[in-house]
């Protein structure tokens, strides 16, 4: 997936690394009344969800930038330049939840180490946000 600096949260993030994963969604419409929307959801056209953690990254591609002599340089890439691709480590089903994500929203990470806790987050909606 194509993810802009400021979407990989807590430093520079490479091969390796541990991450976990944000949707955030912005409906146009009211979110139906199925069982499998988060009772916190209903009603919010907005919201975010730590849908993943502890996820293996497995690539990140990034152009280089320009030296100044116009060649350009592999090794210390700097963030913010610009946009990276990053690649997961993830089942299917686990897969086409990102493809929605970025279809239909947007994606955050945010870097893990091994000391990160797994836990359950709730749906975040306007009123937590506002607490």
């Amino acid at each position: 997936m194509l993810l802009s600096p400021e979407r990989m949260l807590g430093g520079r993030i490479k091969a390796g690394d541990t991450v976990g994963v944000f949707i955030s969604v912005n409906l146009d419409e009211a979110l139906p009344d199925l069982p499998e929307i988060p009772e916190e959801a209903v009603g919010w056209k907005q919201f975010t969800h730590q849908n993943f953690q502890n996820i293996l990254v497995t690539a990140v591609q990034q152009a280089a930038p320009e030296t100044e002599d116009g060649s350009s340089v592999n090794e210390g890439v700097a963030m913010p330049n610009g946009s990276a691709f990053v690649t997961l480590a993830q089942t299917d089903l686990d897969a086409s939840k990102l493809v929605f994500g970025s279809e239909f929203g947007s994606i955050w990470l945010s870097k893990e180490s091994e000391k990160s806790e797994v836990g359950d987050p709730p749906v975040v909606v306007v009123p937590e946000v506002l607490k």
